[in-house]
């Protein structure tokens, strides 16, 4: 197998158009060998998931951050600081026990060690939806889906976890999770930017 190394690829010179380009001809392809081969600003360059279904519910306190835990995690190794990350979240049956102004707040965390001592604000703030199922005189009863674009904190193998938080009181998630009903689920998409040390193909 040949190999070519170069810095930069153009179009033909001598073309009258003035950046021309490039063909690759029918049936054959480029085939990048990791996630930073082949590379364009707002290209996906990976995602990642993870669902939970535990066909009960969960009750959170005011003092909990994380209680979903490895449940609903996912990893990644990031490839940039330079890129973006697009985080979404939806969590089914959120209920206020029937008390007035108790309410859930949701963000995101991450960690580098897997949370042993890492545990660290992922977005513009700890809680990007916030009093979530308040109501002032009685129940609610409803699904949650937020998400959140961001920096890429650093270029490396993280996770990523939702931070839920429960306020004025204990608060229910998955209220009416029973006969294989609702499944929590979290994507994460690296999307490209500018970056100066991958090829760009012109």
């Amino acid at each position: 197998m040949s190999k070519i190394f170069v810095d930069e690829i153009v179009g033909n010179t001598g073309s009258t158009v003035s950046f021309p380009d490039i063909t690759v001809p029918t049936t054959k392809k480029i085939v990048g060998t990791d996630t930073g081969s082949i590379y364009a600003p707002g290209m996906i360059i990976q995602m990642a998931g993870d669902t939970y279904a535990p066909n009960t519910h969960l009750d959170i306190t005011t003092s909990d951050t994380r209680p979903l835990g490895t449940n609903l995690e996912v990893s990644l190794t990031t490839q940039s600081t330079n890129n973006k990350l697009y985080i979404q979240v939806f969590i089914p049956d959120l209920y206020n026990n029937n008390a007035t102004t108790r309410a859930l707040q949701a963000g995101f965390r991450y960690s580098t060690d897997s949370f042993s001592s890492s545990d660290v604000q992922l977005g513009d703030k700890e809680t990007i939806a916030d009093h979530e199922s308040y109501h002032s005189s009685g129940m609610v009863l409803r699904g949650l889906n937020y998400f959140t674009w961001c920096s890429v904190p650093v270029a490396g193998a993280i996770k990523i976890q939702p931070r839920l938080q429960a306020k004025n009181g204990t608060f229910r998630i998955m209220a009416n999770n029973t006969s294989a009903q609702g499944v929590c689920s979290m994507i994460v998409q690296e999307i490209a930017g500018w970056q100066v040390q991958y090829t760009q193909i012109k």
